[in-house]
Formats: C-alpha cells, structure tokens, sequence
C-alpha cells in the first residue's frame, strides 16, 4: 500500500501528523479516532503516517457481506505473520478474528492497528461496535497498541464512536476531524498559478478538497475545468455532491431542496420557509442535521453577546464545492442531462464575479490569522438592518479590532471604500465597552488600490491586494 503515496500530494497535514505521532510514542495503549467527509485525504494521510510503523495492519472495510470482511481482515494478519496454515480457516465471527489478532501479533514494538472506513463494519454488523468495546476493555487497553478508527459517514461515526451513547464512547484519548485544505496551502496544489486572483476562483469551485484538487486540469483556465468537470454528465463531479448527501442522511430530497434554496442566496430562515413554503418547526431539524454533518453553518454578527439566542442568524453552506453544486448544477440538471450545457455555462459566466466575491470575503476572513497572527482571536462578520462589514474581528480583552471590507471586482479600491467603512463602523450598534480600543481598518482588493489610497496606508491601515499576492506556503507557516 505504501508504495503508491508519493503519487498523491500530501499538503497541510502537519498537525495531524504531530498528533497521530504523540499518540503512538505515548506509554501503553492508545485510541484515535479519525473522521471527515469524503475526498479530504484521510487515507492518504494514515498511510504516510503507517508507513514508518512495521507493526502495523490496516484493514479496509468495505461494502461487503460481513463473512468476507471477516476473511479479508483474518488473511492480512495471517499474511503479516506469516501463519500460511490459516489459508483454509474459516472464522464465523468476529470475535475470532480479533482473538486471531491478538495472538499472531508482537506486542512487544507498539502495534498500529487501523480500521479505515469503520462504518461500514457498523453497517453490517450494528453489534460490531459494541464487540470492539468490549474487546478493548478486556484485552486491547492493557496492550502495546495504538487503534485507529477512521470513517467518511460523520452520521455513522457520531453514533458508534463520538456521541455520548455510542458503545465506544469515552475509549478515544484523540480524535482528529481532517477538513478542507486551507487556502494558505491552496498554492502548492497548483503551483502552476502565481497568479493569487486565479487560485481564489478554484478555491471556490473546489472548497480545497483533495481529490478535488487533484482532478482539476491545471493548464486550463477555470470555466474550462467547469464545463468539463462540474457540466459534463459523465463527469466526477458532476454527481459526487449528490453521493455524498446519500451517503449520510435519509429523505435527501428534503435535505437537497435546503440546500438549493440556501445556495440560491436565501439564508434568513424565514427567506428558506417562504422558498420551500414549509413553516420553521419542520426545517429546523434538517438545518441542525445539515450543521452537524458541517455542510452548513450558522453565522450570526460577531458583536453579539448572546450568539446562540440571536435573530440575526443567517445560514450558509460552508463547502464551496456543495454551495457551487446546488447553485449551478442541481438545478440545471434537466439540461445538462442532455447534454445541454450552453445555457448554463453562460450564466455561470454572467454570474462569476459575483459568486465569487462571496467566497473571495470568506478567504479573506480565514486568513486573518495568517497576515496578522495570533493578535484577532475573534474573526467575523457584522450586519444590521441597514448595513453590513464583511470582517469584524478583535483580540481577547477587545482592546484590539479590526474592520475589514473585501472587493472583488475589476477597478482598483479608492478612498471612498474607506471612507464608507470608517461610516460604517460609526453607525453601528456599540459592542464594545472598552472606548480606548486601538482600531484597525483593512480593505481586500481583487485588484489593487488607487494611488491616493496607497499613499494613506499605515499600520492603522491595511491593504491586500491580490493581483501581487504571494500566498505563505505550508513549511513557513508550518515553522511558526
């Protein structure tokens, strides 16, 4: 299995590597569990780090009756510890297996044993986690060994392993949630773009997901890789969203008709209700689902002091690969299962700039930590009912905020952009008490600042500009 990982590129892992290592060199047992949506690379990241580890086995689960996954799982130890006679024997449960296990397998140089798609042992055998729990309790806990559960269904994984009434409950002493490349490391996937403006569009048709990444034809410009990938019937893309909703949830056509409708810019609950006509009560219960599978999230304005109560929240889908999908393809597919794709690709084009400047401000506020450290623990967004900021952020005692505005469109930033903020930030409703607060303004440009507005910067005044952009590769930040 190892031999085939320096084909795929393994970017922005360097935390989760720190932690599976800790785990391993800790005394006496241990117990990680490793989960995240599909295409995020959990695979390729367990095996670069099992790859160092000789005493390891690691067994794939698959969609497979629960005899054969028995018989698969018996011949890699069997293999591993060179025990042919075991070819013909046959185990009819899994108890046997992992007594096989432990028997066959040197405990004296920590073992690494690891389940890789777990959910699905789960889904043939419901019992199976509960034999695993028990089996850890009386035998594997007082072993060498280092156990790692990975899985793609985070339903499936809340139920047998994370919540709090899964038989598994309380074993883990790590877990690790592996989500999105960030778009700091973004760069590395093509290094063929220096241009920052032309990584910010792929980042908002990929979400920074792996495979994603990977699919993409990196000398073609992005409508191309949309017509090919995304419009394309046969394509990857063009049906993975749809898999992966299936894969987690029941009754996906209420989940998918959310989706639409949030992804068509509605995302008050009452903009949702009067979409879908259907009255809040019954929506509620798939919106939570949708946020608990982090597929949605909810955003309420950073200055308010009681987030979870407010009436100003506002839902958004945080993959932009699934807010792209239910945008432009969901609801097109009559004419793009004919092939017909003309017509779509012409509003994608119309409409770009302006899909794109919503996720150019989410960018814009996932890098504040990298341009400014560690200085803003808090990062958002405000609106009212007459205005709105598209990064609000300040340090821990709040002696320290920052008012941002991102603008993705052709013309250069001027003064009036600032001075409407310095407005802005005037009128707002008061949120903080501390009047001596030190302020800081910083706009984000697609392309570039005037030259008034240039002469005016400071260390009051911050301007990004993403036509000179150098993003911060993966071993700088990794180093700080």
């Amino acid at each position: 299995m190892w031999e085939n990982i320096n084909a795929v590129k393994f970017i922005n892992r360097h935390s989760e590597i720190r932690t599976l290592k800790a785990e391993y060199e800790r005394e006496g047992s241990s117990f990680v569990v490793v989960y995240g949506r599909r295409r995020q690379g959990k695979t390729t990241l367990l095996s670069k780090f099992a790859k160092d580890y000789p005493n390891t086995i690691y067994y794939f689960a698959d969609r497979e009756s629960e005899a054969q996954q028995i018989e698969q799982f018996k011949n890699l130890v069997a293999l591993k510890s060179g025990d042919g006679f075991m070819t013909d024997v046959v185990f009819g449960h899994w108890d046997k297996a992992i007594e096989y296990y432990v028997q066959r397998t040197d405990f004296t140089q920590k073992a690494l044993l690891i389940i890789d798609e777990f959910q699905y042992l789960a889904m043939v055998n419901p019992a199976f986690p509960s034999m695993l729990q028990r089996y850890w309790d009386m035998i594997l806990k007082h072993k060498n060994i280092m156990l790692i559960l990975c899985g793609s269904s985070l339903s499936m994984l809340y139920s047998t392993v994370l919540s709090y009434n899964s038989p598994l409950y309380g074993r883990r002493t790590a877990q690790i949630h592996l989500k999105n490349i960030h778009f700091s490391y973004f760069g590395e996937f093509l290094p063929q773009l220096t241009d920052a403006r032309r990584l910010v569009e792929f980042y908002a048709i990929t979400s920074g997901v792996p495979k994603y990444i990977e699919l993409l034809d990196k000398e073609a410009d992005v409508y191309s890789n949309i017509l090919k990938f995304y419009l394309t019937k046969d394509s990857f893309l063009y049906h993975d969203a749809k898999f992966l909703l299936i894969d987690e949830v029941r009754e996906p056509v209420n989940y998918f008709s959310i989706l639409k409708t949030i992804a068509a810019g509605n995302h008050k609950m009452a903009d949702i209700c009067n979409r879908m006509e259907v009255q809040s009560p019954k929506i509620t219960p798939y919106l939570e689902a949708l946020r608990e599978l982090d597929l949605v999230e909810r955003r309420v304005p950073i200055t308010e002091s009681h987030p979870e109560k407010s009436k100003r929240g506002l839902y958004f889908i945080k993959d932009q690969y699934m807010r792209f999908w239910f945008r432009y393809v969901f609801p097109f597919q009559s004419f793009l299962e004919l092939g017909q794709t003309e017509w779509v690709m012409s509003k994608i084009r119309a409409e770009f700039d302006q899909y794109v400047s919503l996720i150019f401000e989410d960018i814009c506020r996932s890098m504040i930590s990298v341009w400014f450290g560690a200085k803003y623990n808090q990062i958002g967004s405000h609106w009212e009912s007459s205005l709105e900021i598209d990064i609000a952020a300040h340090s821990e005692d709040k002696k320290d905020i920052l008012y941002g505005e991102c603008k993705w469109r052709e013309q250069p930033v001027g003064k009036d952009v600032l001075d409407e903020l310095v407005e802005k930030v005037k009128a707002i409703t008061p949120w903080h008490s501390n009047k001596k607060a030190r302020i800081c303004y910083a706009l984000f440009s697609k392309n570039g600042f005037t030259d008034e507005l240039r002469k005016m910067a400071s260390d009051k005044l911050i301007l990004i500009d993403f036509s000179t952009l150098e993003v911060k590769t993966s071993e700088a930040i990794a180093t700080e």
